[in-house]
């Protein structure tokens, strides 16, 4: 008896402190030929998008700083939805009935651009909001399409307010070899 208990002892501590295979082991995803299309598709799709949103905010800056400097008495400068015109916030004072602010108004080539600069800014920042859904829409597609659910799982909430219950260790998207053949799941 002293003997069994002193070989299940040594078994067990040799199991504890030696290392896991299974830990080391990640599930992976192979893509067909037509995801991995799709993948490189949509992804370059959110490059595209990515960059897009940041030359129209760099172009929108750009004519910022130059009203700026062509109106250096514009401090906090801000325009109006019609674009018609920029002014300065007035500063609250309870002392004063009316609040007066200093203002300039934009020349119609002025106007044209920053209404122009305006709608870049907003479509492009819509194209990237579709461009994101439509990536994690794929991602999500792809894991339940190829993962088995077994043990536990949790929820994950799709762009378009769908819910899912992902495997667990499937939810933070996935990372993909370099030729999108390959994916894994993503680590935190």
């Amino acid at each position: 008896m002293v003997r069994a208990s002193a070989l299940f002892s040594a078994i067990l501590i040799l199991y504890l402190s030696s290392p896991s295979a299974a830990q080391d082991l990640v599930p992976v995803i192979h893509l067909s030929t037509a995801e991995t299309e799709r993948a490189q598709r949509l992804s370059q799709e959110l490059d595209n998008a990515q960059e897009r949103v940041s030359k129209a905010d760099s172009a929108r800056r750009a004519f910022y700083e130059t009203f700026k400097t062509a109106h250096p008495k514009l401090t906090g400068l801000e325009f109006t939805s019609d674009f018609r015109m920029a002014f300065s916030p007035a500063p609250w004072n309870s002392a004063k009935r009316a609040a007066l602010i200093d203002f300039a108004e934009l020349t119609p080539q002025e106007q044209q651009k920053l209404g122009a600069l305006y709608e870049e800014v907003n479509l492009s920042r819509k194209n990237l909001d579709q461009s994101w859904n439509d990536w994690w829409t794929f991602q999500h597609d792809l894991v339940i399409s190829h993962i088995e659910k077994p043990g536990p799982v949790s929820p994950v909430y799709l762009p378009t307010g769908i819910q899912l219950m992902f495997p667990a260790g499937w939810r933070n998207g996935l990372a993909f070899t370099p030729d999108y053949r390959v994916a894994v799941p993503r680590q935190e």
